[in-house]
């Protein structure tokens, strides 16, 4: 993978109309995000909807553009410079295919409306059409074609125009469950063979993890410094009876990763103890895992039965003493490495979302801390302050939960 950058994203905001159709833009969908898009990698775009992740892309496409901040393509600014003047495509959940089209023609339109030559769109089209596997579809019409196959006629539409960047806006949302999961690994592997850079929307976390070189997580218009994984397990036995698609050596350069990109990120995650059929080996080899990734945030549940689910029939299921042991293990290992990185935290300046104000200081909370869940920042004797404030501040003190600051 090169070391340049196929998109920069420079402070951009991006504010439309309030419900009232105010001119000075009063909901803002995007909140100062920065983000640098290497080139060749399969960047994800996660999180709810109307958290910005859309707008973050169709600003990148040309179809919005930033109300502040600037985005660069290839180290060119693109200003208010138009869809069809970016050498960039866009892959919609709706395939948007002319249905009146034969798959050759919808492939070729593009090319087409380029005035490219009847010969060159005759062999491009046909590359495009085996590179999504499937050579032979050109005589059918979309009518005649599956939902997968459909995902895969818009995808070759959009490589046959050999685009610098390859923006995928939850492409997979409206197919089955075992589809997705299919076209997951065929996208993943379609991108390492094309080598274009892939910007990709969704919601759902599994999805990304699955096919992302690296990933963002977006809420209310801004990137967020923390990242929750359903890690699950750490020993590759337990997560081939759960059925995860995860492995824990990947899991581990991934995490190392994530935090080579975002040194301050806070990595949060929950794990299964007692799965039927864990032997002491494969929890021995779970604590292993728990040293080596030092999480910030781990939360930690004994199995146990529900109706209907397929791992009710796995054989030898462990005793409830067993689980409550190896619960209570797990969770003194995890407190022990969150309460060291608590204490590296003493001498550093951090910011702290203010949630309180009472006569005797303030408090508040990390950026990678969820309120009522995780821990708090005490901020004794600062009175002068506002709930929703944000401050930046020094940690003073520490314990196995709770920072102080001043």
């Amino acid at each position: 993978m090169a070391d340049t950058n196929a998109v920069e994203i420079r402070n951009v905001v991006k504010r439309f109309p309030g419900p009232g159709g105010a001119a000075d833009g009063s909901v803002v969908a995007v909140d100062h995000v920065s983000l640098e898009i290497r080139d060749g990698e399969f960047f994800s775009l996660l999180g709810p909807s109307g958290c910005g992740k859309t707008t973050t892309l169709r600003m990148i496409a040309g179809f919005e553009h930033p109300t502040e901040g600037e985005i660069l393509i290839h180290g060119r600014p693109m200003g208010l410079t138009p869809p069809y003047q970016r050498n960039t495509n866009m892959v919609f959940q709706n395939y948007a295919l002319f249905p009146h089209m034969t798959v050759a023609r919808n492939v070729a339109f593009g090319l087409q409306m380029k005035k490219v030559s009847k010969e060159e769109t005759q062999r491009r089209v046909q590359e495009a059409l085996s590179m999504v596997r499937l050579p032979d579809f050109g005589p059918r019409r979309p009518n005649q074609l599956s939902g997968g196959q459909q995902q895969r006629i818009a995808l070759a539409r959009a490589l046959v125009n050999r685009p610098e960047l390859l923006l995928l806006d939850e492409p997979l949302g409206a197919l089955d469950l075992k589809l997705r999961k299919d076209m997951q690994i065929e996208l993943k592997n379609l991108q390492k063979e094309v080598g274009i850079t892939f910007v990709y929307v969704t919601h759902d976390q599994e999805e990304a993890l699955t096919m992302s070189d690296r990933i963002a997580v977006m809420a209310e218009g801004r990137i967020l410094p923390y990242l929750d994984v359903p890690l699950q397990h750490g020993s590759p036995e337990v997560l081939r009876r759960m059925q995860r698609p995860a492995a824990a050596e990947k899991s581990l350069q991934r995490i190392e990763s994530w935090r080579r990109d975002c040194p301050d990120i806070t990595l949060r995650s929950t794990f299964i103890v007692g799965f039927p059929g864990e032997t002491e080996q494969d929890f021995a080899t779970l604590l292993d895992f728990l040293r080596e990734a030092q999480l910030d945030r781990v939360g930690c549940f004994q199995y146990s039965p529900v109706k209907g689910a397929r791992a009710n029939a796995l054989p030898d299921p462990v005793p409830q003493e067993v689980k409550q042991d190896r619960w209570e293990r797990f969770m003194a290992l995890q407190q022990e490495i969150s309460s060291a990185k608590l204490r590296r935290k003493v001498g550093k300046t951090i910011e702290v979302l203010i949630d309180e104000v009472d006569a005797e200081g303030a408090i508040g909370r990390s950026a990678g801390d969820a309120p009522e869940i995780d821990g708090k920042v005490y901020l004794d004797g600062i009175t002068d302050l506002q709930p929703g404030d944000l401050v930046a501040a020094e940690v003073t003190a520490a314990d196995d939960y709770d920072l102080w600051a001043g």
